[in-house]
């Protein structure tokens, strides 16, 4: 058990989530079971505020990657 949030552990423990305290971590989450590993990716890639490049009016994203509030402040932004 040389994984990074696994060290330290004699043989017979079980190994322990960081976050909850479940067992059973999952390899390769960094020491993290499997349900909080997945919340914090959502969490990375939840939707967020942003100002428009196009109108600068505040909108909620749907992804990460957006930029511009509608398509009319996308093709106004490439012209």
């Amino acid at each position: 058990m040389t994984d990074m949030g696994l060290q330290g552990l004699e043989s017979n423990e079980m190994p322990v989530c960081k976050i909850c305290g479940n067992e059973r971590p999952r390899k390769h989450s960094l020491g993290r079971c499997l349900p909080c590993f997945k919340r914090e990716l959502r969490k990375r890639h939840r939707m967020m505020d942003r100002r428009c490049l196009g109108c600068r009016a505040l909108f909620v994203t749907a992804k990460a990657t957006e930029l511009f509030c509608s398509s009319a402040c996308r093709l106004r932004g490439a012209r």
